[in-house]
């Protein structure tokens, strides 16, 4: 079996000592965080896949895209990247109050099915410029979201139940 300390480390979960609470119900909180861990961490995994499985087809599509450009191609990455970062400001804020205020669930599954429908239209049009430069842009931000904000989010909660 192997062990995961991360967040026990952070949240310092312990099975007795809740005030009132029993043994039996202690432990099944305590089984119930380390299944919640080993998910967490599972889905950060995931994330760091979907980042980069695909580093070397999304290089190639954006070059046979640009003509085999090596200049433009390195340029709309740049600019994609950048545009990325910037929208992932807004998203982060907004679909963190948002998560808050709907749940956790639905936005840890949005970043894999964002990927599914960005793989599914670029490999319908992989020659189409445009087409892959808003697909990346919605992948990175998709990813990044479901697999470190929603992440954290989960985090302090279960941190904040330790509490």
């Amino acid at each position: 079996q192997i062990e995961v300390p991360i967040l026990r480390s952070a949240c310092q979960m312990a099975a007795s000592g809740d005030g009132g609470v029993s043994s039996e119900a202690g432990a099944l909180e305590v089984s119930r965080k380390r299944r919640l861990e080993k998910l967490l961490l599972l889905n950060i995994f995931q994330g760091v896949l979907q980042h980069v499985i695909n580093l070397q087809s999304e290089i190639g599509l954006f070059t046979a895209a640009c003509g085999g450009d090596v200049a433009s191609t390195a340029r709309n990455l740049v600019n994609t990247s950048s545009i990325t970062g910037v929208a992932g400001l807004l998203v982060n804020q907004v679909g963190g109050k948002l998560s808050d205020a709907v749940g956790r669930k639905p936005f840890f599954i949005a970043g894999p099915l964002i990927n599914i429908i960005v793989g599914l239209l670029v490999f319908l049009r992989p020659d189409n410029l445009r087409l892959l430069f808003l697909t990346r842009i919605l992948k990175l931000i998709g990813t990044t979201f479901s697999g470190t904000v929603m992440t954290q989010a989960a985090v302090a909660d279960i941190c904040a139940d330790a509490d």
